[in-house]
């Protein structure tokens, strides 16, 4: 399956994830993929920024893990996806999304393919 193809009339959310390390231009990328289909984002460094914010047990974790360089527990940034597709399902028109950075392992991929399949 070819991700440039015509428009057609399936009701399945297109889903994109790109994977990469640091500075291999996944940003880039899911930007220009997020203006050519109208889709929305989820990438987990912003999400953790965002709610590292929230000055409560959780988000002052969080900010301490990410600042060491440390990965945040599956569980935690799982709860922080769950949030953001639910967001997603509210939305009008949804076409889809862009996950930028995310599965990390094996755990994570079966945790988000359940949790788009759930919305």
């Amino acid at each position: 399956m070819t991700l440039f193809r015509k428009k057609t009339k399936n009701k399945n959310p297109r889903v994109i994830i790109i994977l990469g390390p640091p500075g291999s231009g996944k940003g880039t990328q899911a930007k220009l993929l997020k203006n050519k289909f109208d889709l929305e984002y989820v990438g987990s460094g912003d999400l953790l920024r965002t709610r590292k914010k929230k000055r409560d047990f959780t988000g002052i974790k969080i900010g301490k893990e990410i600042d060491k360089g440390k990965r945040v527990p599956t569980p935690v940034i799982f709860k922080i996806w769950m949030d953001e597709f639910e967001k997603f399902k509210k939305k009008k028109g949804f076409k889809g999304v862009i996950i930028d950075g995310s599965p990390r392992t094996d755990l994570e991929a079966e945790m988000v393919e359940q949790a788009l399949a759930w919305y």
